[in-house]
């Protein structure tokens, strides 16, 4: 077969005359589908080769994602029992997985200068979650900040997390700042 006629047969034509006035497209123009599906299996076979590389990325990701968490819930609560004059304490729940920052009970609540506590002492009660499939391995039960923003600890106490691979990241908390920092 002639490359006039095959191209004739495709609706091409070899010779065109460009029509300057109303331009058409090339109806001759893209791509085949022998070669789209060779670039998409190209694309397959290396998203596979990089899926196993990524995976203790993304391991390591939710295990930093829960450390900022319990550092940011001891920056709340610093923050709250400093600026409340009062004790507040994080109440860890390890079968769930959550903490919480409340008033300390049964302690003095006033701020200086105040006789109500309706507004001070109050009760924080919202559950603060690790990501999925990281969990609390060994934590007190409960800590708890002064008005000053030390902490009640006498040592440097030790939160533990892990994920479900056992990887486990320990978070310090010094006892007279109050902060949190990941243990080297």
């Amino acid at each position: 077969m002639r490359s006039a006629e095959r191209g004739m047969r495709n609706g091409c034509s070899e010779r065109r005359i460009p029509n300057t006035e109303h331009p058409t497209p090339n109806p001759c123009a893209g791509f085949t589908l022998t070669e789209l599906l060779v670039v998409v299996s190209i694309i397959v076979v290396v998203s596979l080769m990089t899926i196993p590389a990524m995976t203790p990325f993304f391991r390591g990701q939710r295990l930093r994602s829960g450390a900022r968490i319990v550092q940011a819930a001891f920056v709340q609560a610093r923050s709250v029992a400093i600026a409340h004059r009062a004790i507040y304490q994080i109440v860890f729940d390890t079968a769930q997985n959550t903490m919480t920052i409340q008033h300390a009970p049964n302690r003095y609540c006033y701020p200086l200068g105040h006789t109500d506590a309706t507004d001070v002492c109050r009760y924080f009660g919202k559950s603060i979650e690790l990501p999925d499939r990281v969990q609390f391995s060994e934590s007190e039960p409960t800590i708890s900040f002064t008005p000053s923003g030390s902490t009640t600890l006498i040592t440097v106490e030790q939160i533990k997390i892990r994920d479900q691979a056992g990887t486990e990241l320990i978070l310090e908390v010094q006892p007279t700042t109050g902060t949190v920092r990941r243990s080297p």
